[in-house]
C-alpha cells in the first residue's frame, strides 16, 4: 500500500511538472508564448500579479482569482515568425550544460541567465543566425541562412592583383605604389590603403618624415602627403613712403600728420587709421580742441566727432506784435479768456478751452444760466449747454381733435381700438382685429357660426376657428365612389387592397403578387427547386436559394473534373491540381527539379560535383557540401596532383602542377635536339612541345619531341557527331553557332532559340536540346553530314571534304554544301545556269561586279562564273582558260590560284592556259616546307611577303603593326595593330664578326628580302650571339631573345605581362589614348573628368584611366589587368559572356552581360523583343526570350501583373495566366425609360397605369394589369 501511495505521488508530481509548461491541460495563464524569464523554470519563483517583481522586459503572468504566475518575456525574441512552442508555451532551450535542443529549422535564442527559446533559423558553427541572415564562415566564405535551417556557403573567391592571385587571410601584399599595401577580402575583391606615398612642395618629391629647409623655415613632409613648415619668419624689408624699415624697428610716420605705421614679419606695413582732426561746420579743429557754438561750449573728440554742451540761449517769443521772454509772465491769447506762455526754443504754447457756449443760435458765456421754454439751462466750462429733462405741455391732434399728455383715452376710429396722446405729442394706438373674415363673410370678435357640418368662432386674434369634423368625401377609384370609413376594396392587382382616405384621396398597399425567377412568376410563398437548390418565393417577392454548390466541372488538360473529387496531375511530374467550386483549378508550383550546370536532376536527387556531394533541395535549389576538392593538371595526357614536379616534353626542363590547376615549366634552352622537331596531326605542322585540339572536339593533344603526338582519351559527351548522340539532338540543316562544341542549352519547354531561323531540337526525356536551323541553307543538295548531324565549318577545327564549300558566318550557323559546277564533286562540264562567284588573280568578284585584272583589261564577272575581258568592250575569255583540273585530286581552280600538290608540302598553281604547275623541290619531310607548312592536299594558302599561310591562319605582319588572316579564296585580310614604329630598319642588323653562319639552321627562304636589303627582319634567324664564341646549343635562345624583343617593342603599349602596372587601365583608358604612346602628366594634368592621369613612379608619362566601373555587374574583363577597348580603332572582339559598352568618343571595354540584336543588356536585365517576347539576359552571357504571360478575361487581354476592374470587384492577372477578382457585393441600378433606380424602388410604367420595381439582379419587371377599368391580363 505504502508503495502504491509513493508511485502515485511520483507520478503526479511529474504531470504536473510537466503539465504546466507543455501539458495540453495546463491553464492559459501559465503559459508563455515568447518564453520565461530563466528563474522561474523551476516553478518555486512565482510572480504576484498585484506586486510584480519580474525583471525588465518580462510581465507577470497571474491566473483570474488572482493565482501567482509567471514572469513572461513581453516582446517576441524572433526576429521571423513566432517561437517554437508545445500548446502555446514556448520552452527553453538552453540547459544548465549548455547543450540547446531545438527542432530542425529552429535555432537556440538568448541565454540561460534570462530566457532562451527557439526561433526559425539555422546553428552554424556554434553560433545562431535568423532566416536569409548572411555571414562569413571560419573558412571565410559567404554563407547564407535558409528558410529551412540549413546554411549553404558559397567557396571563398580568389584575388586577382598585378597579374598575381591571393587568398582570403594571406598576409598583405604590396600595391605597387611603393608605400602601400592591399588584403584580400571574402568577397574576392581587393582593398588597399591609400595612404600618400611622398609630398610634393614647390614641384619637389619629398619622402614621407622627410624634412628639409625652405628658406630660412624648416619644413616636414607629413603622413597626410602634406607639407608643414615652422612659422619663423625671415627678415623681410618693408617699403613705405619711398624708404626702407625693418622688422622690430620703432613705429614711423604715417604721413597724415598723427597715425603712425609698424614694420610687420612679412614685409608688409601695419598703420593706425586714427582720425587727425574734427570738422564742425565746415571748420576744422585739432583733436581735444575747445570752442563756442553761441552760448553752448564744444570739443573735438578722439574719434573725429564734436560734443557741445545742452544749454540754451536766450531765445525772444514773437505774438500779437508784442515780443516776450522766457520765464516771463504769461500774456493774453486774444480771444478774450486763454493765456499764452513763452517757451525756451522762442515758440508760444497758449492754451485752447472755450470762451462761450452757444445754444438755438444765441452765445451764452461761461457759466451763465438761462432758460430754455420751462427747462433751466447751464453754460459749461466745456462750452456745451446742459439743461434739465422737465417736459413742457405738448398737444397731441388727432383727427381733428387736440389732446393732452394725461389726458384719457380716445377712440381710434376703427370702431374698436383706442389711443392714448403721449409727452412729446405722439399719439399711440392699439391694432388688435375688430373682426374676422371667413369665406368672404365678416364676423364679430366672439361670433360664433356653423359652415356646413362644422362649428366656428371668430377668435381675438381675428382668425376663424373651426372643430376637426369632416363631412363625408367620395373617393373615385377603378370607376367606382368610395366613402370614407368603409371597408377596404381590392387594388385589382389581384393581392394588394386599398383605402378611401378622409381628404376623397385613395391609400393602396404596395406588396409583390409573385416572385419573378430565371423569367418564370412564382406566387408568394411558393417552394420550386433550382437544380441542386431549393427555393422559396417570399413576400417581399424575392427567391431565396439555399447555398448548395451544384456540381460545377472544372477543364483542364483536355479532362473534366468534379469540385470535391481527388486531386489530378499538374502536368509537369509533380505538381497536383484541385477542382475548385467555381470551377476554376487551382494548382501548387513547387519545383520539380534542379538544374545544376546546365543538368537536370529530380528533387531529392543526390549527385556528386567533382569531390562535393550535392543534393536537389525541394525549392529547386542545389546544396552541396563545402569540402576541399584536390586540384589536378593534366599536362601529355597525363594527370598530377597538385605540387607535382615531372619532365616537361622538350626533355630537358622541369614542370610543376600549380595550385590553380595550371602548368609551369622551366624555360631553359634545350640542346637536345640540333633540329627543331615538328608532328604532323590533321594535315597540321606542329611544333614540340605545342598543345592543340583533339579530332574528337574535347581532348586536347601535345607534339612530342620524339615527333609523335600524344593526345587525352576523356570520354566526350553526347557531341552530336558522335555514335552515342541521340537522334533529337542532331541539325541536319546546322545549328545556331553558339551551340557548336556546347552542351544542349536550349529547352522545349521555356527557353526558345534566336531568330525565327531556329528551332529547339531536345530530348523528349529531358527536354534539352540544340538550336537548329529550320531551312535548307544550301542552293543544291543536303549539307555535308556525319551520323545525320551537319557540322560547323567556322569557328573550329573542321574542314569541308572535296566536293563542298563551307557556306554561312561564324556568328549563325556554317555548314558545308556541295560546290556549285562540280556535279557530284567530280571534275567535269559546268552546269547550263548556275549563278558561280569569278576567281582571277587571287581574288574573288561577285556576279555583276567589274574589276581590272592584273593585265589592265577591264572585267565583269557573270552568274556563270566566268569574268569576260577585254577593254571596253567585255569579251569571254577562252573556255580553257576558265578552269584548270588538277587531275590527282580531282578539282578545278581559277587562273592565280595557288595550292597545296598532292604531296602535302610542294606548291602549285593555275596558270590562264588552263595548266598547272607545281614545284619540285626536295622531299617534303622535316622543316623543308616551302614556307607553307604542311595543309591538306589540294588547299588554297595566302602568301604574304614571302610566306605562306594556310586557311583562317591568323599572323602578324613582319613590321608588327598589321594583325593579317588568311581567307578561304587565298587572299590575305590585314587589319591595323596597336604597334612603335621601331627607328631604323630592323633588318639592318650588322654581321656581328667572327660568326659563322650555321650550315643546318632551318631558315625560311628570303625571297628577294634577306640581310643587308633592309627589308625584314627574318634574317636574325640566320645568326647566333654568344660571348663571341661559335656555340651551337645557344642559337635557339638567341632567336627568342630577339623575337621576344621585338614583341615586346611592338605590344608593349597594350595589353601583354611585360607592360608596366602603371600603363594598364583596369577600367578602361580615354578614347584618344587608345593606340598611342603615354603622354599625359601626373603634374599637369590633362584628363578630362571622369578620368585620371595614371603615371609612372618617376613620374613618367601615362595613360587617362577611367576613375569609375563602368559595368553594373563585376569588373570590366582585362588582358593583364589592362581593359582593352572594344570599339573604334584596335577593337577587341567581347569573349562570351561580355558585351561591349561605352562608346567610341569616350572610352568601350567589355562589361559582363549580353548583346542581342545589336543591344547590350547587363545580366539579369529584362526587356521586350520586337515580337513582344519577354527576354532575360543570363549571367553567361546568353539571353533567354518567351512570350510574356497572359490572362484572357470576358472577351479581354490582360498582361501578367496587370489589375483591372469588373464593376466594384478588382481583379489582377496572375503570373500563371489566371485571373483573381475580389468577392465584393456590387450595387446593382435598374436602367428605365433613361431613369436609374436602385434595388427594391417601385415606379411607374410607361403605360401610366402598371407599376415595375427594380430587382437585385438589375433586372426590372412591372404588373401586368390591363390599363382598362377592372381589367386584368395574367
Amino acid at each position: 500500500m505504502l508503495y502504491y501511495k509513493i508511485t502515485v505521488t511520483i507520478a503526479l508530481v511529474a504531470l504536473n511538472a510537466e503539465a504546466r509548461y507543455y501539458g495540453a491541460t495546463t491553464p492559459d495563464y501559465l503559459k508563455c508564448r515568447y518564453g520565461r524569464y530563466q528563474a522561474d523554470l523551476g516553478n518555486d519563483q512565482l510572480c504576484n500579479p498585484w506586486r510584480p517583481s519580474c525583471a525588465e522586459g518580462y510581465n507577470c503572468q497571474g491566473g483570474p482569482a488572482d493565482q501567482p504566475g509567471p514572469c513572461c518575456k513581453a516582446v517576441n525574441p524572433c526576429k521571423v515568425g513566432e517561437p517554437y512552442s508545445r500548446d502555446g508555451d514556448a520552452p527553453n532551450c538552453l540547459k544548465n550544460n549548455g547543450l540547446t535542443r531545438c527542432p530542425n529549422g529552429y535555432a537556440c535564442v538568448g541565454t540561460k541567465e534570462t530566457s532562451s527559446v527557439c526561433c526559425k533559423g539555422c546553428t552554424y558553427e556554434g553560433k545562431t543566425y535568423f532566416p536569409s541572415e548572411k555571414f562569413y564562415n571560419k573558412f571565410g566564405e559567404h554563407c547564407t541562412c535558409g528558410s529551412n535551417g540549413q546554411v549553404t556557403c558559397l567557396k571563398k573567391l580568389p584575388c586577382n592583383y598585378g597579374g598575381r592571385t591571393y587568398t582570403y587571410g594571406e598576409p598583405k601584399f604590396p600595391k605597387g605604389d611603393g608605400c602601400n599595401v592591399c588584403t584580400c577580402l571574402k568577397d574576392g575583391t581587393v582593398s588597399c590603403t591609400n595612404d600618400p606615398c611622398y609630398c610634393k612642395f614647390k614641384n619637389v618629391k619629398y619622402q614621407i618624415g622627410q624634412q628639409f629647409k625652405d628658406g630660412c623655415k624648416t619644413c616636414t613632409c607629413t603622413t597626410t602627403g602634406e607639407v608643414t613648415c615652422s612659422d619663423k619668419y625671415c627678415p623681410v624689408p618693408c617699403h613705405y613712403g619711398g624708404k626702407s624699415y625693418n622688422y622690430g624697428e620703432p613705429e614711423f610716420p604715417k604721413g597724415d600728420g598723427c597715425n603712425v605705421c609698424t614694420c610687420l614679419k612679412d614685409g608688409t606695413v601695419s598703420c593706425t587709421n586714427d582720425p587727425c582732426y574734427c570738422k564742425y561746420k565746415n571748420i576744422k579743429y585739432a583733436i581735444g580742441q575747445k570752442f563756442d557754438d553761441g552760448c553752448k561750449k564744444c570739443v573735438c573728440t578722439k574719434t573725429g566727432d564734436v560734443t557741445c554742451t545742452d544749454k540754451y540761449c536766450p531765445v525772444p517769443c514773437h505774438y500779437g506784435g508784442q515780443t516776450y521772454t522766457y520765464g516771463g509772465p504769461k500774456f493774453p491769447k486774444g480771444d478774450g479768456c486763454n493765456v499764452c506762455t513763452c517757451l525756451k526754443d522762442g515758440t508760444v504754447s497758449c492754451t485752447n478751452n472755450p470762451c462761450y457756449c452757444k445754444y438755438k443760435n444765441s452765445k451764452y458765456n461761461i457759466g451763465q444760466e438761462f432758460n430754455d421754454g420751462c427747462k433751466k439751462c447751464t453754460c459749461t466750462k466745456t462750452g456745451e449747454v446742459t439743461c434739465t429733462d422737465k417736459y413742457c405741455p405738448v398737444p397731441c391732434h388727432y383727427g381733428g381733435h387736440s389732446y393732452t399728455y394725461g389726458d384719457p383715452k380716445f377712440p381710434k376710429g376703427d370702431g374698436c381700438n383706442v389711443c392714448t396722446c403721449l409727452k412729446d405729442g405722439t399719439v399711440s394706438c392699439t391694432n388688435d382685429p375688430c373682426y374676422c373674415k371667413y369665406k368672404n363673410i365678416k364676423y364679430a370678435i366672439g361670433q360664433k357660426f356653423d359652415d356646413g357640418c362644422k362649428k366656428c368662432v371668430c377668435t381675438k386674434t381675428g382668425e376663424v376657428t373651426c372643430t376637426d369634423k369632416y363631412c363625408p368625401v367620395p373617393c373615385h377609384y377603378g370607376g367606382q365612389t368610395y366613402t370614407y370609413g368603409e371597408p377596404k376594396f381590392p387594388k385589382g392587382d389581384g393581392c394588394n387592397v386599398c383605402t378611401c382616405l378622409k381628404d376623397g384621396t385613395v391609400s393602396c398597399t404596395s406588396d409583390p403578387c409573385y416572385c419573378k425567377y430565371k423569367n418564370i412568376k412564382y406566387k408568394i410563398g411558393q417552394k420550386f427547386d433550382d437544380g441542386c437548390k431549393k427555393c422559396i418565393c417570399t413576400k417581399t417577392g424575392d427567391v431565396t436559394c439555399t447555398d448548395k454548390y451544384c456540381p460545377v466541372p472544372c477543364q483542364y488538360g483536355g479532362n473534366s473534373y468534379t469540385y470535391g473529387g481527388p486531386k489530378f496531375p499538374k502536368g509537369d511530374g509533380c505538381n497536383f491540381c484541385t477542382c475548385l467550386e467555381d470551377g476554376t483549378v487551382s494548382c501548387t508550383n513547387d519545383p520539380c527539379y534542379c538544374t545544376y550546370k546546365k543538368i537536370k536532376y529530380n528533387i531529392g536527387q543526390k549527385f556528386k560535383d567533382g569531390c562535393q556531394s550535392c543534393t536537389c533541395t525541394k525549392t529547386g535549389d542545389v546544396a552541396c557540401t563545402d569540402e576541399y576538392c584536390p586540384v589536378y593538371c593534366y599536362y601529355n595526357g597525363q594527370k598530377y596532383s597538385s605540387g607535382e614536379t615531372f619532365p616537361a616534353t622538350d626533355g630537358c626542363n622541369q614542370c610543376t602542377c600549380q595550385q590553380n590547376g595550371q602548368v609551369s615549366c622551366g624555360k631553359k634552352a634545350c640542346n637536345t635536339y640540333p633540329t627543331k622537331v615538328y608532328c604532323m596531326y590533321n594535315y597540321v605542322k606542329y611544333s614540340a612541345g605545342e598543345t592543340f585540339p583533339s579530332k574528337d572536339g574535347c581532348n586536347q593533344c601535345t607534339c612530342l619531341a620524339n615527333r609523335k603526338v600524344s593526345c587525352g582519351n576523356k570520354s566526350c559527351q553526347s557531341y552530336p557527331d558522335e555514335p552515342n548522340a541521340l537522334p533529337s539532338l542532331r541539325c541536319r540543316f546546322g545549328k545556331y553557332y553558339k551551340d557548336v562544341g556546347n552542351q544542349p542549352n536550349c529547352n522545349l519547354l521555356g527557353v526558345s532559340c534566336p531568330e525565327h531561323d531556329f528551332f529547339c531540337n531536345g530530348d523528349t526525356e529531358t527536354q534539352n536540346g540544340f538550336c537548329c536551323k529550320k531551312d535548307n541553307p544550301c542552293r543544291t543538295g543536303n549539307p555535308y553530314n556525319v551520323r545525320g548531324d551537319a557540322p560547323a565549318c567556322l569557328g573550329g577545327d573542321f574542314r569541308c571534304p572535296v566536293g563542298y564549300a563551307c557556306v554561312g558566318t561564324a556568328y549563325t550557323s556554317s555548314v558545308c554544301c556541295p560546290v556549285s559546277g562540280i556535279p557530284g564533286g567530280i571534275p567535269g562540264g559546268i552546269p547550263p545556269n548556275p549563278v558561280l562567284e569569278c576567281v582571277a588573280d587571287g581574288r574573288t568578284y561577285q556576279p555583276g561586279q567589274v574589276f581590272t585584272n592584273i593585265q589592265g583589261d577591264r572585267c565583269i564577272c557573270q552568274r556563270s562564273g566566268i569574268a569576260r575581258c577585254g577593254g571596253n568592250n567585255p569579251l569571254p575569255l577562252p573556255p580553257s582558260s576558265s578552269f584548270c583540273t588538277y587531275v590527282p585530286l580531282g578539282r578545278q581552280y581559277t587562273p592565280g590560284q595557288r595550292f597545296v600538290g598532292e604531296d602535302g608540302c610542294n606548291e602549285c598553281w593555275c596558270e590562264r592556259n588552263g595548266r598547272i604547275r607545281c614545284t619540285s623541290d626536295s622531299p617534303c619531310h622535316g622543316p623543308a616546307d616551302h614556307g607553307h607548312g604542311s595543309h591538306p592536299p589540294g588547299q588554297l594558302y595566302c602568301t604574304y611577303e614571302g610566306n605562306h599561310y594556310g586557311p583562317r591562319q591568323t599572323f602578324t605582319s613582319p613590321d608588327g603593326c598589321q594583325q593579317c588572316t588568311c581567307g578561304r579564296d587565298g587572299n590575305a585580310v590585314c587589319n591595323p595593330r596597336p604597334c612603335i614604329r621601331i627607328p631604323g630598319n630592323i633588318g639592318n642588323i650588322p654581321r656581328i664578326p667572327d660568326i659563322p653562319r650555321i650550315p643546318d639552321l632551318p631558315s625560311r627562304p628570303d625571297h628577294g628580302h634577306g640581310h643587308g636589303h633592309g627589308h625584314s627582319h627574318k634574317s636574325t634567324f640566320s645568326y647566333l650571339c654568344s660571348n663571341g664564341t661559335n656555340n651551337q646549343p645557344n642559337m635557339l635562345a638567341f632567336s627568342v631573345v630577339i623575337t621576344f624583343t621585338i614583341a615586346s617593342l611592338v605590344q608593349a603599349r597594350t595589353y601583354y605581362p611585360q607592360t608596366p602596372e602603371y600603363l594598364r587601365c583596369r577600367y578602361g583608358k580615354y578614347y584618344k589614348n587608345v593606340g598611342q604612346p603615354p603622354s599625359c602628366n601626373p603634374f599637369g594634368q590633362s584628363c578630362p573628368p571622369p578620368y585620371f592621369c595614371s603615371a609612372g613612379p618617376a613620374d613618367e608619362p601615362g595613360y587617362c584611366c577611367k576613375t569609375e566601373n563602368p559595368c553594373k555587374a563585376g569588373n570590366p574583363y582585362t588582358r593583364n589587368g589592362d581593359a582593352p577597348n572594344c570599339l573604334g580603332i584596335n577593337a577587341v572582339s567581347c569573349p562570351r559572356g561580355y558585351t561591349c559598352v561605352g562608346s567610341r568618343t569616350s572610352y568601350s571595354v567589355c562589361c559582363k552581360g549580353c548583346t542581342y540584336r545589336g543591344e547590350s543588356y547587363f545580366p539579369s536585365a529584362t526587356f521586350y523583343n520586337s515580337e513582344g517576347q519577354q527576354c532575360t539576359c543570363g549571367q553567361d552571357g546568353q539571353v533567354s526570350c518567351t512570350y510574356p504571360v497572359t490572362c484572357h478575361y470576358k472577351g479581354q487581354v490582360y498582361k501578367s501583373g496587370q489589375t483591372f476592374k469588373d464593376d466594384c470587384n478588382t481583379c489582377t492577372c496572375g503570373s500563371n495566366g489566371s485571373v483573381v477578382c475580389t468577392k465584393i457585393g456590387c450595387q446593382k441600378y435598374c436602367y428605365y425609360n433613361g431613369q436609374r433606380y436602385s434595388p427594391g424602388q417601385q415606379f411607374p410604367a410607361r403605360d401610366g397605369c402598371n407599376t415595375c420595381t427594380c430587382e437585385s439582379t438589375g433586372g426590372v419587371s412591372c404588373t401586368e394589369i390591363g390599363c382598362n377599368p377592372g381589367g386584368y391580363v395574367g
